[in-house]
């Protein structure tokens, strides 16, 4: 088939909706299928180059503002009207692209969309998606993929008569993530960090935003018993994105006693060091009005380094862990402190690193363009 993807998230901007992008585009190649993708440039004219097969066709923005709509709108219009051949699928792959299709005639194209979990809500509530008709947007497609079962069940609540068109497609992990991290990156990372031999490492990878939960973490660190708590060092891998959570994370450290480090973004080599040296990974969320957890990709990329998680039973977060096996799910403050011990104090066994690689294993780009695009492909 002839895919147009369209993102306003898309390497080399961070985040999750950007990885899945790239990677759903090439794995759709892998399976013979010709992609394209119409994204920002991000400020970064040189990142127009194609890469792995699929054809990349950028334009000059950054992160999406409704103010930009009107504009996203045309450029989809002239990327449709350039196009060599029709599009079998047109894709829009985040909420931007769904809103902006609204109006845009796709004739012989089969209409495609991503549902992440938190632009269900931003769709059905906020009031710019309102006046621009996001809901009407929405129903003009003739299939939904959705990352998890959390955010189909938000689809079924708030736009039933959408949910029979669509279907679960849990994210993949890259293969580079199952790769050894190298020493350079180990050693650039513990520098960073201030590793020691002896300790051992909690790990959490986010945007610094206290519905991520970093100070839940804390707070369950600070009551584990005095020998184990000393070995212990805290490495928030990510962003400030919330005003002053920083500075709040460290005092609460402080307070409690737990060696804290905060890094801000890393580069993948380093990020991959971060897993491979870590002993558990926390992903302590707080369930906040209007944002969702909808998959939690980087708990995949963890378990492919072996690393065993603890999470807080938020929204999609459970569908990814598997608890008991590769991690601890938890439903109270009491529960994440019982957890950390025990993660801890097996921190490296053999088994639960294996178990927890075979898990990552079962989730692949491969299988996510394959369920995304086969009924597609059925009826092009």
């Amino acid at each position: 088939m002839n895919i147009l993807m369209l993102t306003h998230e898309y390497p080399p901007y961070p985040g999750g909706v950007g990885r899945y992008c790239a990677s759903l585009a090439e794995a759709a190649v892998r399976a013979g299928h010709q992609v394209t993708v119409l994204a920002p440039d991000h400020k970064q004219p040189q990142a127009c180059s194609d890469q792995a097969g699929v054809k990349v066709i950028r334009f000059e923005g950054d992160v999406f503002h409704f103010k930009e709509l009107k504009a996203l709108r045309a450029q989809i219009k002239r990327t449709l009207a350039q196009a060599a051949r029709p599009y079998d699928v047109v894709h829009a792959a985040d909420w931007p692209a769904i809103v902006a299709l609204r109006g845009v005639a796709t004739p012989g194209s089969q209409r495609l969309a991503t549902l992440h979990g938190t632009d269900i809500l931003l769709i059905k509530r906020s009031i710019r998606a309102r006046l621009a008709r996001a809901s009407t947007a929405l129903a003009s497609f003739d299939r939904y993929v959705c990352n998890s079962r959390y955010t189909q069940s938000l689809l079924q609540t708030h736009f039933p008569k959408l949910a029979p068109r669509s279907v679960v497609t849990p994210l993949g992990v890259d293969h580079s993530w199952f790769d050894t991290a190298s020493a350079a990156d180990q050693q650039a990372l513990s520098a960073r960090a201030g590793l020691q031999p002896d300790q051992l490492v909690v790990l959490t990878v986010a945007r610094l935003d206290s519905r991520k939960g970093q100070h839940r973490t804390i707070e369950a660190l600070a009551r584990l018993p005095d020998a184990l708590k000393r070995r212990v060092h805290y490495v928030c891998v990510g962003k400030e994105v919330e005003a002053g959570y920083g500075a709040r994370l460290e005092a609460a450290a402080q307070a409690g006693q737990v060696r804290l480090t905060l890094t801000g973004r890393l580069p993948d080599g380093e990020l991959k060091a971060a897993y491979a040296l870590a002993h558990v990974f926390a992903l302590t969320g707080e369930d906040v009005p209007e944002r969702v957890e909808g998959f939690g990709l980087v708990l995949l990329e963890a378990a492919a380094q072996g690393l065993p998680a603890v999470v807080t039973q938020l929204q999609a977060l459970p569908e990814v862990v598997a608890n008991g096996q590769t991690g601890w799910v938890c439903a109270t403050d009491a529960d994440l402190t019982t957890a950390f011990q025990a993660a801890l104090q097996q921190a490296g066994a053999a088994p639960l690193k294996a178990q927890c690689i075979a898990h990552a294993r079962t989730f692949t780009w491969d299988r996510c363009a394959a369920q995304s695009y086969t009924s597609m492909a059925a009826q092009a």
